[in-house]
């Protein structure tokens, strides 16, 4: 039986489209972590200040790498805090009491 050559073609099409929509859902799914701790963090100490998104960050990424155990969680938790004060202080639209120290 052969095969001809636009069935190939879609075939490899769906075999680059499963494994993007992976990466994507991996991406999705760090993202809707971070946003969750980082709703409970800001209810918990009742306020909205850059310091949620440094423990929320830090905890995120604790939480994505336990698999690799305390050093990879200690490495996560400093990754994602120091990207999440980069990413808030830039994301800061100047408003004083929103992201205090």
């Amino acid at each position: 039986m052969r095969v001809s050559h636009s069935s190939q073609q879609v075939r490899q099409a769906y075999k680059g489209f499963g494994q993007a929509s992976l990466s994507m859902a991996k991406g999705f799914a760090c993202g809707a972590v971070y946003s969750g701790v980082d709703c409970f963090v800001e209810r918990a100490r009742g306020s909205h200040d850059l310091n949620n998104s440094i423990y929320a960050g830090c905890l995120t990424g604790a939480a994505l790498a336990y698999k690799g155990g305390p050093q990879a969680m200690a490495m996560g938790c400093a990754g994602f805090a120091a990207f999440s004060i980069v990413i808030d202080s830039f994301m800061s639209t100047g408003d004083k009491d929103v992201h205090k120290w």
